[in-house]
């Protein structure tokens, strides 16, 4: 990727526009990119991604054919901590161990048994569980006086 530099005093090098569009404080460890974004949540900076450019900024040059991945799967984020190269395979194998893991986990690391989840069905006929213990569901389970 080359980015082009502006004279100085006109307009902010890509560098100084990317490191003022991230915040670093109220996330945890994920820096959280605030300027612009794709419809896909992906951060943009001109017209890269902007966990591309930080990758870019920390790492160097991104060959062709790799991606630039996610450990923490928040597609907003930019610590370079958190990115990894890999090909088109290797997002997939990590999606795959990610989804795998949501079936057994909720989103909060409760493991799902028959006892303290419900499955429910989605208008597009896509089941998927509910945890109890995050959607507080036990009350409304044992009520049947309700509708």
């Amino acid at each position: 990727m080359s980015w082009p530099i502006a004279p100085t005093g006109r307009l902010a090098t890509t560098e100084t526009r990317f490191w003022e569009q991230i915040d670093k404080v109220n996330f945890g460890s994920c820096w959280i990119w605030t300027g612009a974004v794709t419809q896909r949540d992906y951060g943009t900076i001109g017209s890269w991604k902007a966990h591309r450019v930080s990758w870019e900024l920390h790492n160097g040059k991104i060959f062709d054919g790799l991606f630039v991945c996610h450990h923490c799967d928040n597609r907003s984020c930019v610590n370079p901590k958190h990115l990894f190269l890999g090909e088109n395979v290797h997002n997939m194998q990590d999606l795959k161990f990610k989804r795998q893991y949501l079936d057994e986990y909720c989103g909060r690391g409760h493991w799902f048994t028959n006892e303290n989840s419900t499955v429910k069905t989605n208008p597009a006929g896509i089941k998927y569980r509910l945890c109890h213990a995050c959607f507080d569901l036990e009350p409304m389970l044992g009520d049947t006086s309700q509708p």
